[in-house]
This record gives C-alpha cells, sequence and structure tokens, in this order.
C-alpha cells in the first residue's frame, strides 16, 4: 500500500475527487479523507488536502485523477514508512 497527500487550492476540487476515488476504487473512511491545509500566508482561499491509503498498482491512477482535478501530490511514500517506531527499530538505527 501507499499513502499518497494532495494537496488542492479548494475543497470542493478535493471533495470531487475524494468522490470519484471512493466511487472507482471502493475505497471509504478511514482510508481516504480531506482536510483543510491551514497555510497562514494564504487567506482568500481554502486550500485542501486530502490523504489516503491506495494499492500500490493504482496510485498511478490516483496521481492522474488529483492532477486532472489541479491538485497536485506531495507525498507518496510506502505505508510501512508511516507506522510508529518500536524500542527495537529506534535501536537498531543508533547502533
Amino acid at each position: 500500500m501507499r499513502v499518497l497527500a494532495a494537496r488542492f487550492p479548494d475543497r470542493d476540487r478535493a471533495s470531487a475527487v475524494l468522490d470519484r476515488l471512493k466511487r472507482s476504487l471502493d475505497i471509504a473512511p478511514p482510508d481516504v479523507a480531506i482536510a483543510p491545509l491551514g497555510m497562514p500566508e494564504v487567506t482568500d482561499r481554502d486550500p485542501t488536502l486530502l490523504a489516503g491509503r491506495f494499492p500500490d498498482e493504482r496510485t498511478a491512477e490516483v496521481t492522474r485523477l488529483v492532477r486532472e482535478a489541479g491538485g497536485e501530490v506531495v507525498a507518496d511514500v510506502d505505508e510501512g514508512s508511516t507506522r510508529p517506531r518500536t524500542a527495537d527499530d529506534i535501536r537498531r538505527r543508533t547502533h
């Protein structure tokens, strides 16, 4: 699985992509959601972030839908790297 996050200039565009993803990929919360993107320097728009977990083989489709709607993918990482680190993980990295 991949974790992707995309920034949109407004909530309407992000919501439209979220709806398309839910229909075409059969993905539902908590696997994908949108939220306001706090940007202090931007006061005249409603920037929104869409983020979710997607199957590896569908990330190209997700990226295409994001770009077609005027969004920008800002993160694309393996889901494993988003998990909390354990004490053993920390010890291995310091030795």
